[in-house]
């Protein structure tokens, strides 16, 4: 799968929304540089919804805006951050992206599968993107 990014940055004091029904709501913003990929050499932003479950499990609903040549590209990515023994939580989800840079409007129809890490207590946050292709399913005869 291609990398369209890695992302490493920092995670600002977190916005504590509080009990809703069924976890807990806390809102994380944080920015930082992206560091390899297709998308490498520039600044991104963005906020993650974050809803905390009682197993300790985080559920995030994610919008980040990577800087790019000629504009921009947004990101709206989903998925989970798992705790870990070893206290940096895991992050495993998928995005979906936006742009309207010409050269990278192939990005517009890419799933993203991303992964990474955020260490809570530091707050050092990476993460990569990588373009999943679609599989070919054949329909049954």
């Amino acid at each position: 799968m291609e990398l369209l990014y890695r992302a490493e940055g920092q995670l600002a004091e977190p916005v504590v929304i509080g009990p809703v029904p069924g976890a807990n709501r806390v809102d994380f913003y944080f920015e930082g540089r992206v560091t390899a990929g297709t998308l490498a050499g520039n600044r991104f932003w963005g906020v993650d919804y974050q809803t905390q479950r009682e197993d300790g499990v985080g559920v995030f609903d994610a919008r980040d805006t990577f800087e790019v040549p000629g504009g921009h590209v947004h990101a709206h990515a989903h998925g989970y951050v798992l705790p870990t023994e070893e206290g940096a939580a895991r992050i495993h989800g998928y995005g979906l992206l936006e742009t309207g840079v010409p050269a990278l409007e192939h990005l517009n129809r890419t799933v993203v599968e991303v992964t990474g890490s955020v260490n809570m207590e530091t707050g050092a946050l990476v993460f990569e993107g990588r373009a999943s292709q679609p599989a070919t399913v054949a329909l049954a005869a």
